[in-house]
């Protein structure tokens, strides 16, 4: 195409058009955002990219699975064993309880009805051991019968009255419990 060609298509254009009112705004905003480019991130935008990954391990470490509750009751036999494989007086209950995510819990073992033993941060029988997670607890069977264990998660009751009154009791103030099989002493 030559110059002349060129000339004659503009000719047929409206040589008083003006561009839109706002061009300048508009070319003063684009210098603006290219020179924030070049000056790189805001300070905001450093502390978004520090703090994103720090509340994405927070959020992580709240919601990562804490172990289970758990109640786990073992029998030891003693050096003088009579017969036959069940516990009997001299044998020792170990009982291990992993709190879950109570912040701590009552042990109480049970002969029938009658509260034999009993393990608490506040009243710590003997052999009770606390440890990160949980408690540990030994009692020696002092009597045949059939004994229980009871563990009320998240605090202690003020009083003990008996296994069903205990159960009941917890139930009622809303706290979780778990509850032993049987161990029949012979």
């Amino acid at each position: 195409m030559r110059d002349e060609d060129v000339i004659k298509q503009l000719e047929g254009h409206n040589a008083e058009a003006e561009p839109p009112g706002d061009w300048q705004a508009k070319v003063w905003a684009g210098i603006a955002r290219e020179e924030a480019e070049a000056r790189g991130p805001s300070p905001l935008r450093w502390l978004s990219w520090l703090l994103t990954p720090l509340i994405a391990g927070a959020v992580a470490v709240a919601l990562w699975p804490k172990p289970s509750r758990q109640l786990q009751v073992q029998t030891i036999h003693g050096d003088q064993r009579t017969r036959g494989d069940h516990a009997q007086i001299g044998d020792q209950l170990q009982v291990n309880v992993i709190f879950g995510e109570a912040s701590t819990a009552d042990l109480r073992i049970y002969r029938g009805e009658a509260l034999v033993y009993r393990c608490h941060r506040e009243a710590p029988g003997e052999g009770c051991a606390f440890t990160d997670d949980g408690l540990t607890a030994a009692l020696t069977v002092p009597a045949l019968g059939e004994y229980r264990a009871l563990v009320i998660y998240g605090g202690p009751l003020p009083s003990a009255e008996g296994l069903d009154a205990d159960v009941a009791a917890a139930s009622a103030q809303g706290l979780e419990i778990e509850l032993s099989d049987i161990i029949e002493v012979l």
